[in-house]
This record gives structure tokens, sequence and C-alpha cells, in this order.
């Protein structure tokens, strides 16, 4: 049974003392995507060191916690942990199985050198008196996992090649990006790091007759750009387009209205938009006109706001 989880929690495994500039690299860039990096190296508090259990355990129990696991293979396998209650594994390799026993999505990353001595041992006869360019012949146990991550199976196989750290944070922002853009919505949300509509209506009679000019005014006081604006106006094909509506900036639509008779009319507006990192999203409004003669009464209801995620997956906030 998998344990609960947080939502936005990334479990980092590789070996620690040969690659420890690399994963302070991705630590800090896994917190500015806005997700939480668990790494048992890290002084920060994604990670539970208070657990009364052994290191690997804990490692293990920490995983459960995680929405996703990254693997970053380079140069050392890790001693094996036979003599410990263990497998025969290295803490690396334990936490790959374990990751897949439970379902948690994994991306590997090997680097560049790695993978060139392991097509070196894939082409040898003989595996034993092979010296590799990059690894000691202590840690070919790394190929286990290559070759274990490359069958084809019910899980996913891809392995990808990184040859520094730039290069392997440029890889894993663009694998996580989906995800990251999805778990980092209502957190974004709360700050007021999306655009955020408000609507608000502004009537003004001409020449003091019966015909009224309505202001309607769709402004974002969002704290970053909308993107792609288009306003629809009930089930007509009547559209409003603005290319980006900026932090503090609206876009307005005028409407005449006669009240020499009574005025009981509504109609709904559907405002689709996107935000900086792509997301898309469409509010719903109910706009009222009531009155008469004597003057005009107006109002905005917001009837439902959605968010589609990068995967096409519908959230509301009503």
């Amino acid at each position: 049974m998998k344990s609960q989880r947080n939502g936005n929690r990334v479990f980092v495994s590789s070996t620690i003392y040969d690659l420890v500039d690399i994963r302070a690299e991705v630590e800090n860039m896994l917190r500015d995507s806005g997700v939480s990096p668990v790494m048992s190296d890290s002084r920060n508090d994604g990670f539970d060191s208070t657990i009364q259990s052994n290191s690997i355990d804990t490692c293990l129990i920490n995983l459960k916690t995680c929405d996703v696991a990254i693997l970053i293979l380079s140069q050392r396998y890790g001693p094996s942990l036979k003599n410990h209650g263990f497998s025969d594994h290295s803490a690396t390799h334990l936490e790959y199985i374990e990751a897949k026993k439970l379902g948690i999505p994994i991306y590997v990353y090997a680097r560049d050198r790695l993978l060139a001595d392991h097509a070196v041992w894939k082409r040898s006869a003989d595996k034993n008196s092979i010296t590799y360019g990059w690894i000691d012949k202590k840690d070919n146990r790394l190929f286990e996992i290559i070759e274990e991550r490359s069958k084809l199976s019910k899980h996913p196989n891809w392995i990808s090649t990184f040859t520094d750290s730039v290069d392997l944070k440029n890889q894993i922002k663009r694998d996580l990006k989906t995800w990251t853009d999805s778990v980092t919505f209502w957190k974004d949300l709360e700050d007021n790091k999306v655009p955020i509509f408000f609507p608000s209506h502004f009537c003004e009679q001409i020449n003091s007759s019966s015909q009224w000019k309505m202001k309607q005014v769709m402004k974002n006081c969002g704290l970053v750009a909308a993107t792609d604006v288009v306003i629809k106006i009930g089930s007509t094909n009547q559209e409003d387009i603005e290319i980006m509506i900026p932090p503090g900036e609206a876009i307005t639509r005028f409407v005449l209205i006669d009240s020499s008779i009574p005025v009981n009319h509504t109609e709904q507006i559907y405002l689709e938009y996107k935000d900086l990192k792509g997301r898309n999203y469409i509010d719903t409004y109910i706009s009222s006109v009531v009155g008469g003669p004597k003057g005009l009464r107006t109002g905005y209801k917001l009837k439902s706001r959605k968010y589609i995620d990068s995967n096409g997956n519908e959230r509301v906030r009503n």
C-alpha cells in the first residue's frame, strides 16, 4: 500500500560524496521550480530525519511520501547492503527497486561517460578483463541498473544522458515541467502569481435620453500577465481578443442599452486566457442588467474558474 503523499515531493537518489555539488545544484533548481526535494544529505526540511530507524530504512520511508523519484547515475555504485539485513544491492539501487514497487514515477539520468563504459561492457566477450575509462571495476554493478532500466516492460525504460550539472538540471526541468506546473498552481494562486481577473460595470446615460452606454471592464489583478486572452459572449461567435494583458491592465467592451422599457437581461461571458507558464484558464461570469427609465443596476457573478493543466486535466475553483 502506498503511503500518503503531499503532492509536490521529489526524492533524489544517487551516491552522495562523489556528487555532492551536483546534488546541491539539483536541490536548488527543484526548490526554485516550486517543489520540495527530499534528500538525505540536505539541511532543509524536505527529508524527515526524525524517524527512529537506520539510515536505509529512513530513506525508504521518506521515499514512500514522495510523488516523483529522480535517479542520478555517474561513477559510483556504492557498497552492498547484504550484510546489514537488506538485499544484495547498494542504497541507490535499493531505492530504485522500491520506487518501482511503489509505482512512483522514476526519471533516470546517466552520465555520458558511464554509458560509454556500459557500451564497452556490452560489446566485450571477456567482461572480467575490461579496463574502463570512467568507472572502477568495483562499480560495474551500475550496469545492472542500466540493464534493468533498459528492459521493455510495463515500466518506462527511458534513460536520459547528461554531460554536466547544467545539462542535468535543464533535462530535469524539461522532464518535470508538466508536473511542476500542475502541482505549483495552487501555491501560485495563493501568492497571486497567476492572472486573476475581476470584472466591473460602469453605466453612463447618453444626453439625458433613455440610451445608456455600459462599459464592461475585465481587469487583471494578478501579479503576472495574461496572454492569448479571448472574451466570448453567450452562445454567439462574437469574440474580443487581446495578445497580452499585463498586471493592472484591463480588456474593455461597450454595450448600448435602451431603458425606455423595463430591462432585465442576463448573459454568460466566457474569458479564456493563459499564464506565462502556458497554463490555460476559463472563467465564466454571469452579467446582469436590471432597471428602467429611472436608472439601471448592473452586476457580475463568477460562475466558475477552471484551470486546465499541461496534462489537459481540469481543475475547478468556484
